[in-house]
């Protein structure tokens, strides 16, 4: 039998936890030298160093709530709809694995990000508890795009030619055909900026840098038009220092948060502005 095969019929049976899969994954990519894999596998395994360098499928959406002792948890109302955070999870596979299974009636409790805590707790008079709600069914959702993730990886090395043996060995060949047409960017899978896995080369990164690029500009357009309907002082100055430096990460990220002190005259905006420093990281 082949250790690639072994590896593909375990993921489709579904009897062994991704956890399991993803150190039969690390043994595989080991052998064969695949080094871009063999980061991602590890991060999904140890957990990632920070959240600049977590694959877009590893970023959810979560509705932010206050704990109100009367009236038990309650989402937090803006002219815009609920109030949402973006958060990145960067725990080892095996935490997500976990979470999915305890969880209470599907809902998970995490704590809200940084920048959003600072919205809520400057912007909010009342001092209830807050967090960030999620659904079993997103870290779910994350655990089977991963699961896929090695399925079509594995689909690829069988396509090659690239099977292994039942020692668990490659063949001097297998591993120069797999450094040579296996990459992880020749995936289509939602990997997100994977120049940002670690120190190493994975070829012409010019695509995923213009996405991600283009993901902050339309925030930005989006930021600038809400801003334009406010009345409040200095409206075209604050327009002009956003559309400025919107390239910058630093100094946008000064300005917006800068725009978040002015308070109740802002309200309607802090949802866009929450979302785009997430994004700005």
């Amino acid at each position: 039998m082949s250790i690639v095969l072994d590896l593909q019929k375990d993921i489709i049976q579904n009897k062994k936890t991704l956890t399991e899969l993803l150190r039969e994954a690390l043994l595989i990519s080991t052998k064969l030298k695949l080094d871009d894999f063999k980061v991602w596998i590890n991060s999904e395994l140890k957990g990632y160093i920070s959240t600049r360098n977590i694959p877009d499928y590893r970023i959810l959406q979560a509705e932010l709530k206050l704990n109100n002792p009367y009236r038990g948890w309650m989402p937090i109302l803006t002219k815009n709809g609920n109030l949402i955070d973006t958060l990145h999870l960067i725990q080892p596979i095996s935490e997500l694995e976990d979470l999915s299974n305890k969880s209470e009636e599907g809902i998970l409790y995490a704590s809200p990000s940084n920048k959003m805590q600072h919205i809520v707790y400057t912007q909010i008079e009342f001092n209830f508890e807050c967090k960030a709600i999620l659904h079993s069914t997103q870290i779910i959702g994350i655990i089977e795009q991963v699961k896929t993730a090695l399925l079509e990886w594995t689909f690829k090395l069988e396509e090659n030619q690239i099977l292994g043996d039942e020692n668990m060995s490659f063949s001097n060949e297998e591993q120069e055909k797999a450094q040579q047409t296996i990459h992880i960017k020749n995936f289509n899978g939602n990997w997100g900026n994977i120049e940002s896995l670690g120190n190493l080369s994975t070829g012409n990164h010019n695509y995923n840098t213009t996405t991600i690029n283009n993901g902050i500009d339309t925030k930005v357009n989006e930021l600038i038009k809400k801003i334009d309907t406010l009345d409040i002082s200095n409206k075209s100055q604050i327009i002009q220092e956003i559309e400025e430096n919107k390239n910058d990460k630093g100094k946008l990220t000064q300005i917006l948060g800068q725009l978040m002190t002015r308070g109740s005259e802002i309200a309607t905006v802090l949802p866009a502005i929450g979302e785009l420093l997430g994004m700005l990281g």
